[in-house]
């Protein structure tokens, strides 16, 4: 057998996947499948997101640990999005053949182990593949115990407010940064928080956690693609409306200095530059996060109607929001 081939490589990677035999994963990566031993009545939720060169990263911009580190945080998003705990990943990598797949994959993994690591979960298995270019899949398992609640998006309700957690709109003003300096040493000072949100974003795994469990939270999806689109999806899966009115307190000072040198609006990157990986949450309207240590921004309140969202600003004009966020069959 040569001393470079996938099995050797494999073999190479076993060491980051944060993976040690247990009780509840006696088998990790290495068979045709991992194996997860649960208790009676735990729940577990599955997702699975991916990452593509060049429409998600550009590795002018990014180092591919970076991009490892991200598309671990992007899964763990959406299982704190439902108020579920990271359980574990299986991991689908694409690599294209003009790079060093052994050299390349590791500094991948030293990503992926980074997040692994900090969400304290194992990487349990997954595929390696030559291709046109790097794609990064991940699938990743949640879970909650058997009298955990989990959080829908169908759940708001007419008289809800509509809260966000974090500074929203950052991870659009930071791909702006790189997509108008080209690189990342050559964006002026000063904005390392912006590019740090698009780059490098943490999943909002304990506020989740905190969320799901009061009743008096309604509804929950996380801000991949802006409030906007978000917006929408709670709407629609509700059948109800949402007025939205964005505070001029939600925004980064960071945020703010950037948009008025550019002559450009803080409200346009946090409705429509998504990748924030924030908690966006419906509420009844006496409940307050801060009284769960969770800390979010009102933005709105939850109508009657059939699944529209209107913005309303200082003035009080309505406007109906419009589809101008991504959306990969418009790329």
């Amino acid at each position: 057998m040569p001393d470079h081939d996938e099995n050797s490589l494999i073999n190479s990677i076993k060491p980051l996947c944060n993976w040690e035999k247990s009780l509840r994963f006696p088998l990790g990566i290495g068979d045709d499948a991992a194996v997860r031993v649960c208790q009676k009545g735990e729940q577990l939720v599955y997702t699975g997101d991916t990452l593509v060169e060049n429409i998600d990263f550009r590795l002018d911009w990014v180092s591919l640990d970076s991009v490892g580190e991200k598309a671990i945080q992007v899964n763990a998003s959406d299982c704190a999005a439902m108020g579920a705990v990271p359980d574990s990943a299986i991991v689908q990598i694409v690599f294209p053949k003009k790079s060093n797949p052994e050299n390349d994959i590791q500094l991948l993994y030293c990503g992926i182990q980074k997040s692994c690591k900090r969400l304290d979960i194992p990487v349990l298995g997954g595929d390696l593949s030559a291709g046109p270019c790097w794609m990064i899949s991940v699938t990743m398992t949640g879970r909650a115990g058997k009298s955990d609640r989990l959080l829908y998006r169908n759940g708001a309700m007419p008289g809800d407010k509509v809260w966000v957690t974090g500074t929203p709109g950052c991870s659009g003003a930071g791909l702006a940064l790189l997509q108008e300096y080209s690189l990342i040493d050559l964006v002026p000072r000063g904005y390392s928080d912006l590019l740090n949100a698009h780059i490098s974003p943490m999943a909002r795994i304990a506020e989740g956690r905190a969320l799901a469990s009061e009743k008096a939270v309604h509804s929950m999806i996380d801000v991949s693609d802006g409030i906007a689109k978000e917006s929408v999806s709670i709407a629609r899966a509700s059948n109800c409306a949402i007025v939205l009115q964005l505070p001029h307190s939600l925004y980064l000072p960071e945020l703010v200095h950037f948009c008025q040198l550019k002559h450009k609006q803080p409200d346009h990157f946090a409705l429509y530059g998504g990748e924030d990986y924030e908690l966006l949450f419906t509420a009844h309207a006496d409940f307050d996060p801060a009284s769960i240590r969770v800390a979010a921004s009102c933005i709105g309140t939850v109508v009657s109607g059939s699944g529209n969202v209107i913005l309303k600003n200082d003035e009080g004009v309505e406007t109906a929001i419009t589809q101008d966020w991504f959306d990969h069959l418009r790329v």
